[in-house]
């Protein structure tokens, strides 16, 4: 999960050389390894660390979608496994519009309980897949047709 929020492999093998290099036959602890990876990512990880290593659970999605016309909407649904430790999970997140004439996978960042994507797309859609390339833990709330999504806001 931390190669794919890093978005670059050469960072992130570096990243982990550098932490190989700093603790090779010694110990080292999570903290140690966290500081290594804010240092060579030059970001903040706390969020990271805080809810996919030092707290429990996963998030687990529902998606509803709908197509009208050339309009595609999605919400994204997201509870967690273990709500007394994580009430919300804060990570992007790839979904994969599948349709007659091609595929395409979009990435949001998740950091609402339910969030709505509205976007233009002018194949039919057919389905929709959550975290296609399987990037984070996460459980499946299911894929919901909703003929009703959209109308209201076209």
């Amino acid at each position: 999960m931390l190669r794919y929020i890093t978005g670059n492999d050469s960072l992130f093998f570096l990243l982990l050389k550098k932490y190989q290099q700093q603790y090779a036959f010694g110990n080292a602890n999570t903290q140690q390894f966290k500081t290594i990876a804010e240092q060579t990512l030059n970001r903040n990880l706390d969020t990271f660390f805080d809810q996919w290593i030092y707290k429990e659970g996963y998030p687990i999605y529902t998606v509803y979608w709908n197509q009208v016309g050339d309009k595609v909407f999605i919400r994204l649904e997201q509870n967690t496994a273990v709500p007394e430790s994580v009430k919300l999970f804060y990570t992007p997140l790839q979904l994969k519009l599948s349709g007659l004439s091609g595929d395409t996978t979009l990435t949001v960042y998740n950091d609402t309980a339910s969030q709505f994507i509205r976007l233009n797309w002018e194949t039919t859609i057919t389905g929709v897949t959550v975290d296609p390339n399987n990037y984070i833990l996460n459980g499946d709330g299911g894929i919901i047709h909703d003929p009703e999504l959209g109308l209201k806001i076209g």
